[in-house]
């Protein structure tokens, strides 16, 4: 679903400054305000998904600004907007109290320098995540088999590190269960170790998928990624590819879709997710610091602050002890299963964001035994191996022109 951030504004560095940060989003636009008349024209556009920056820097008359402010607070309260007011310059670029009722939060006009500022605008853009009709497709499947996985590799970390506690005399050693320490998910070291291997180990999910949708109904479509098709269109078989607008243009895709007919524990972890995987995704596709924008590190971050809300989410208590893993009955009725289909979700996103952007630097994108994307300018192509071609070939279905 569309998202909106209207800025009212007669400084056109803010409004270049927001329209830039929006520009990294396939499914956010910026509007820019110089008249207030032209406020009632969309009004009626206005939704709770949106973002409205009222802009008290300088350059609108304090009549224009008491109607912007008048204007904004209606669509907080009628429509669910919310409303940041960018203020007049002042020694720190930190947000300051809000002084206006209806105002959600105010910033100097400092903080639009601030390496901050973007997550900040995105943090409240994408403040909760919200749900559509449109279903993700054959997604869904690749997230269910990713929380599995990841749900699983998370036991064995977790196993792991308390394993490492006990024989350093942080908790005593068990017989027959396992003692967790209290911040054992939300500590840093712990979630950089399971970010690799969610890169590591998921990312293969999604081809497998791919090859067996292929194969097994001719088609497919993956969230951030875009359609394949087989085809006998020339007499032999080729693999036609549609790239999502946000994988072809780099872009933080759109995060609105149907949460109806996922796992529960999945439309939870979806759910927790926000606003702290916009930010990242920004981050990987903006950043121009390799270094900072490297897909394990933000991973791990990222898993560490959302690993706070699964903790009070999930009722967790310390010293919580689970059975041995034999006797571990079912992983998905914890906040083990929550956690992992959060490292899924963010895991797949991740992954996407990553590849797009190496995509965009490298112009080809190999993916052993699945293929090879390439870049020409804003085009995106994808060539299949030969190993891939000749499992979709072997599927017995009875061919046709669209395979």
């Amino acid at each position: 679903m569309p998202k909106a951030i209207v800025v009212i504004s007669a400084n056109k560095s803010v409004a270049d400054n927001i329209a830039d940060i929006s520009s990294k989003f396939a499914s956010v636009k910026a509007l820019h305000i110089t008249r207030l008349d032209y406020l009632k024209a969309y009004e009626a556009r206005v939704s709770s998904e949106d973002l409205i920056v009222l802009d008290a820097s300088g350059g609108l008359s304090p009549r224009e600004l008491n109607d912007g402010l008048i204007w904004a607070q209606t669509q907080r309260k009628v429509f669910g907007a919310a409303v940041l007011r960018i203020e007049p310059k002042v020694t720190t670029p930190k947000p300051i109290q809000v002084l206006s009722e209806g105002v959600d939060a105010a910033y100097s006009i400092d903080a639009l320098q601030h390496s901050n500022w973007p997550n900040e605008l995105i943090g409240w853009l994408y403040r909760r995540f919200h749900s559509v009709n449109r279903r993700m497709g054959d997604s869904e499947d690749v997230l269910r088999f990713m929380g599995g996985r990841a749900t699983s590799v998370l036991i064995g970390e977790l196993f792991g590190s308390s394993e490492f506690d006990a024989k350093n005399g942080m908790q005593e050693a068990q017989t027959d269960s396992v003692a967790l320490r209290k911040d054992v998910i939300t500590d840093i070291q712990f979630n950089w170790g399971y970010a690799e291997r969610i890169l590591y180990e998921l990312p293969p999910l999604l081809w497998v998928c791919v090859s067996e949708a292929l194969a097994s109904t001719g088609r497919c479509e993956f969230e951030g990624l875009g359609k394949f098709e087989r085809s006998y269109a020339t007499g032999e078989l080729s693999i036609l590819f549609a790239p999502d607008m946000s994988f072809a243009n780099v872009m933080v895709p759109d995060l609105s879709f149907s949460v109806v007919g996922l796992l529960q524990k999945t439309a939870d972890a979806i759910n927790i997710s926000f606003p702290h995987l916009p930010v990242t995704l920004y981050e990987l596709l903006a950043n121009s610091n390799v270094e900072k924008r490297a897909s394990s590190t933000l991973l791990a971050n990222l898993l560490t602050q959302i690993a706070r809300v699964t903790v009070n989410t999930s009722n967790y208590q310390s010293n919580q002890r689970i059975p041995e893993f034999g006797e571990f009955a079912d992983a998905t009725q914890a906040w083990i299963g929550l956690f992992g289909r959060v490292a899924a979700f963010a895991g797949y996103y991740v992954t996407l964001a990553a590849a797009s952007r190496s995509l965009r630097e490298n112009t080809e994108l190999s993916i052993p035994m699945i293929g090879t994307f390439s870049r020409d300018g804003i085009e995106v192509a994808f060539k299949p191996t030969p190993e891939l071609l000749e499992f979709i070939d072997a599927n017995p279905l009875e061919r046709s022109v669209s395979g």
